[in-house]
């Protein structure tokens, strides 16, 4: 994924989609609009975001995690094919 960014606004962050972390609690929401993403905490804190790179995630509308607890983002294709992406969720320390 990419660098840390700005707290996310209205303007800058239209969630798209919203998945839960079971092994934490904690919430991952993806946004086309802004093309980043950001974990939350039961409590609605902001304790991780990322931008995503636009090369890769051209329109990120979807998102789950698998058993395993991979992080599979699905972006739009627009004039392009439509992705899956997959990445392995990092355990905290």
């Amino acid at each position: 994924m990419g660098e840390f960014f700005f707290l996310p606004t209205e303007n800058t962050f239209a969630p798209s989609g919203i998945e839960t972390n079971p092994s934490t609690g904690t919430f991952f929401i993806i946004a086309a609009r802004g093309n980043a993403i950001i974990e939350i905490s039961s409590e609605g804190e902001i304790i991780g975001k990322a931008l995503l790179k636009r090369e890769i995630h051209n329109q990120p509308e979807g998102i789950t995690l698998t058993p395993d607890l991979s992080l599979i983002i699905a972006d739009e294709g627009g004039s392009k094919r439509a992705t899956l992406t997959k990445y392995p969720l990092l355990e905290e320390e």
